[in-house]
């Protein structure tokens, strides 16, 4: 969409019979663009955040440049699971190729564990939650087939996709139970309410 300009939307609408589909696919198609930007933008502070804290843990226990520790788990967490697995490897390797005691190689595994820990447990689904507003047992499924389909580039756009379809479910009435299915309990339900 971004590569395209108006060039999507240009066709859409001149694609489509009637002028209330029109304004329906247009509607539907910002809203697309809205939501997943809005979600690439929680990620990246995200991201940026976690490598901040990642950066000055590295520094402070001593890891030769942490700027560059950083900026690998700024790219490094935008791949779910796998990315942070594997920026955890990498620094326990580093770690006990560094220093000396293991005590001391083991600190920072640690402090990328703890890190990371509290930005997916936290920070996180705090975000996060108010804003996309999805199942997380739904997103843990789009992960996996998308994994399964596509590997890594499977992962990355796994969230992306499972966004735009709720938007379009949100927006199509037969697909409203689909919808349903996709979004999270709201708040003022209860399992007896269900």
């Amino acid at each position: 969409l971004m590569a395209s300009g108006d060039l999507f939307y240009e066709k859409l609408i001149r694609v489509l019979p009637s002028l209330s589909d029109k304004k329906a696919a247009l509607r539907i198609a910002l809203d697309v663009e809205r939501e997943v930007s809005a979600y690439l933008l929680s990620i990246s502070l995200i991201n940026a955040g976690l490598a901040v804290c990642v950066g000055l843990a590295f520094w402070l226990i001593g890891l030769p440049t942490p700027h560059l520790w950083a900026l690998f788990a700024f790219i490094l967490n935008f791949i779910p699971y796998l990315g942070p697995i594997t920026g955890l490897a990498c620094s326990a390797l580093i770690g006990l190729v560094v220093f000396d005691g293991v005590g001391h190689a083991l600190l920072a595994p640690l402090a990328y564990a703890v890190l990371i820990g509290i930005e997916t447990q936290i920070v996180t689904p705090a975000v996060l939650s108010r804003r996309m507003e999805i199942n997380a047992v739904m997103i843990l499924l789009a992960l996996a087939f998308w994994a399964w389909c596509w590997g890594i580039a499977g992962i990355v756009v796994a969230v992306p996709i499972l966004v735009s379809f709720r938007v379009l479910c949100s927006h199509v009435e037969a697909l409203a139970p689909f919808g349903e299915f996709l979004s999270q309990r709201h708040s003022a339900e209860t399992p007896a309410d269900l």
